[in-house]
């Protein structure tokens, strides 16, 4: 803290004089007994009325009695309200819920709300389960779903207990599963048996009309001041709590104890502006920070370092995911809008010196998508540069966990211009295609350390980039040992720089064969290789709505949603045929739009779940654009497209994947990590 209490409570004052008090005058509460600490919930029954109503039907029944706390993620949130263990079983079944309720999204979650837990399938699909946001989840969960609905606040002391039991340490229970992050008490899984003792049990829960918390014998229904601390309810953000009455940044710590009060990321005593969590420097002295005399676009002098593991996700069946911590490559789509150049992006694990590689090329003006594979690094994170200033749009769809993908520091390993990876320096004609070796190589792995790529390999990772084509045309990558097949991964016009993401199954001697249609040089760059888990095919063409392909005999209307069967096809692997099974938890896709009718984009996800704030290609008027997709599969063993307008599309597939969350492909219906445009995600720097 650097500011006297008069001077924050004087600051305070100007920014918050028009805030409402946090507490209503007659809202019950609710005090929930556990294990760990006693902790009340003040019940929001004006903002959200059904809410609580529903929410009190099962605790006045008792069906909360004896549940547990089956779900705790450090800084996002406690979840509880939906299972009991039951001894003479050893397994802990979900208690009996009543039909699920009309979402009523209002409050925001913040930390230290309280609010209903959902399925990704619509927004009224709550029933039992609630959970505490331990932060401010707002910019993620307002924006998801239809907002989740914040019913209640955790009052006085009762997030210390909330933290406590977040603090405990966690267990996964079930192999990845619901139970797979589950807070015990005095366990180790190695040696100790499951007993109800190891649970954060809500002992009891009970609700009351009306306290008086500061003990001054006027009910807090009526009391104007209900901690006594000389700042009227109103105007207090605490007023259960005497020594706090602010709380800029909403963390639920009050101002005179938070070392961070605009929750930045940097203390009071290094911050420019402690009150704004916008800014934090100075550079010149002139009373605006950095962020607004500055661009927030990624800049050759910068690079942006996104967290990846530990992010909250939804699976394509509605539950809640995290990437966890031995999360081995994430599957994204990024996208760059309006570069003020020409240049490239390089995707890379922020652990090792940034690669003589790209992941996709633009000019100045365009809107330009790739899927990427992308390596994690040290501290769970992915590095991305620009060679050119450029707002960047990033998705995820999943992560890879095991040793079913093997990412590695992206490698050049061809590039016609320079004679890179080839006999000699010469463009590619199609009667020439270009021959890939990718096995028995040597690359660097994530973590910095010398390998060879495997001669066992099933397919690779790699970034394929067209340079400066004599004419419209297009590549296809396919194993040099069958023959070329009628598809494509990407599309190119005159003169164009047009990069694409492509798993590429390779050969029996582990080579990638590249077919272009017209002549141009061609730059190819390896991401990683997969060995189990992985199932890759000679591509096949599952859509093709120019000639009813998979039975769409017309282009994808505004708003229709293109439902593509995946499970169940018959697809050639090694020259035999197969059929994708049962367990595929995902499909290596190629998508491309063809002739759209103006400017917008493809959302690629897993059928079943309602059409998420993600793109997996952008197009403008009469473009024809492709991009690698890792598409989760979702209800019917279905994968889903819609587009922003009427289109042609084609989709082709080179494989599936199979596995699960200790060793696979876990996909997770797509979510927005990062939007320089809008300040989503952490900025450049």
């Amino acid at each position: 803290m650097i500011f006297g209490s008069h001077l924050k409570q004087l600051l305070w004052i100007l920014s918050f004089c028009y805030t409402s008090s946090l507490f209503a005058a007659n809202n019950s509460v609710v005090t929930i007994e556990t294990p760990v600490g006693t902790f009340q919930m003040e019940l929001l029954a004006d903002e959200a009325p059904n809410t609580v109503q529903n929410f009190l039907n099962y605790l006045e029944t008792g069906a909360y009695t004896g549940t547990f706390f089956h779900r705790a993620v450090p800084d996002f949130v406690v979840q509880g309200g939906g299972f009991f263990y039951d001894p003479e079983t050893n397994t802990a079944p979900g208690i009996v819920v009543d039909p699920p309720i009309t979402n009523e999204f209002g409050e925001s979650n913040i930390r230290g709300t309280v609010a209903m837990a959902k399925t990704a399938a619509g927004p009224d699909t709550a029933t039992s389960q609630w959970f505490v946001n331990l932060a401010d989840n707002s910019e993620n969960l307002d924006n998801q779903n239809g907002g989740f609905t914040v019913f209640a606040r955790v009052i006085g002391d009762g997030m210390t207990v909330v933290d406590a039991i977040a603090a405990l340490p966690l267990v996964n229970l079930d192999g990845g599963g619901t139970f797979a992050s589950t807070p015990t008490i005095n366990f180790n899984p190695t040696t100790d048996p499951i007993t109800a003792s190891i649970f954060v049990t809500i002992i009891a829960a009970s609700v009351t009309n009306d306290l008086d918390f500061d003990g001054d014998g006027i009910p807090d229904s009526t009391d104007t001041d209900d901690d006594n601390d000389g700042v009227p309810d109103v105007s207090d953000a605490f007023s259960m709590n005497a020594a706090e009455f602010a709380d800029t940044d909403n963390d639920g710590t009050g101002n005179n104890e938070d070392t961070d009060d605009d929750g930045d990321g940097v203390l009071d005593v290094d911050d420019a502006f402690p009150l704004d969590n916008l800014e934090s420097v100075d550079t010149d002295g002139d009373g605006v920070g950095d962020n607004s005399d500055l661009p927030i676009k990624l800049t050759a002098n910068t690079i942006l370092e996104l967290p990846v593991t530990g992010r909250g996700l939804f699976a394509p069946d509605g539950s809640a995911l995290t990437v966890p911590s031995n999360a081995t490559a994430v599957s994204l789509n990024v996208t760059v809008v309006n570069p003020s150049g020409d240049g490239f992006i390089t995707v890379w694990p922020c652990s090792v010196a940034r690669p003589n590689a790209s992941n996709l090329n633009y000019v100045a003006g365009q809107v330009v998508p790739n899927g990427v594979l992308a390596p994690i690094g040290s501290g769970g994170k992915v590095c991305f540069f620009a060679s050119r200033e450029t707002d960047l749009v990033v998705d995820i769809a999943g992560w890879f966990t095991g040793d079913v993908f093997v990412g590695t520091t992206p490698k050049r390993l061809a590039d016609s211009r320079d004679g890179t990876g080839t006999s000699i320096v010469s463009r590619i004609s199609p009667s020439n295609p270009l021959k890939v070796k990718i096995t028995d190589i040597t690359v660097e792995t994530a973590a910095g350390v010398s390998t060879q790529v495997p001669s066992n390999i099933a397919a690779a990772a790699l970034n394929v980039t067209a340079v400066n084509p004599a004419s419209a045309g297009f590549l296809t990558v396919f194993p040099c040992d069958v023959n070329q097949p009628e598809a494509s991964n990407l599309n190119y016009l005159t003169g164009d720089i047009v990069p694409n993401g492509v798993i590429a199954p390779v050969s029996g001697s582990g080579e990638v064969c590249i077919f272009t249609s017209a002549e141009t040089d061609i730059i190819v760059d390896l991401a990683g290789w997969f060995t189990t888990g992985f199932t890759g095919t000679t591509p096949k063409r599952l859509v093709d709505t120019r000639n009813g392909t998979g039975g769409q005999t017309a282009v994808v209307r505004q708003g229709q949603v293109l439902e593509i069967p995946i499970r169940g096809e018959t697809l050639a692997v090694n020259s035999s045929d197969q059929v994708v099974p049962s367990e595929a938890t995902a499909a290596a896709l190629n998508v491309t739009v063809v002739s759209p009718d103006g400017s917008g984009f493809v959302t690629v996800f897993p059928c079943g779940v309602a059409q998420p704030n993600a793109s997996n290609l952008n197009y403008i008027r009469g473009d024809i654009v492709a991009n690698n997709v890792t598409a989760p599969i979702g209800e019917n063993g279905r994968v889903c497209l819609t587009s922003l307008v009427e289109t042609n599309v084609v989709v082709d597939i080179s494989g599936w994947f199979e596995g699960d969350a200790n060793n696979g492909f876990v996909g997770a219906t797509p979510n927005r990590l990062v939007d320089t445009r809008n300040g989503t995600g952490p900025a450049p720097r």
